[in-house]
């Protein structure tokens, strides 16, 4: 059976979060045990988990490195397309 956990900085305030939220909501009406972890929790959906305050300052804190990091490990971060 899949467990899918959605990752999003936040669950409902957002454009891009709700549609995260939808996707969530539309896995769990068909039976499958979707959760979502967010950094920024404003929803009462027990299935929506946010960390700890002091981790989520630290992720909030590593967030611009790790986002730096994921396009410097792109392998044709240079090529453009004409």
């Amino acid at each position: 059976m899949i467990k899918p956990l959605l990752i999003s900085t936040n669950d409902i305030n957002g454009g891009a979060a709700r549609a995260a939220y939808r996707l969530h909501r539309g896995l769990q009406s068909i039976n499958i045990s979707s959760q979502m972890l967010v950094q920024n929790k404003e929803s009462d959906d027990y299935t929506v988990i946010a960390p700890a305050t002091k981790l989520s300052k630290v992720i909030g804190k590593l967030k611009p490195t790790l986002d730096l990091l994921r396009l410097q490990l792109y392998p044709n971060k240079y090529e453009t397309n004409n």
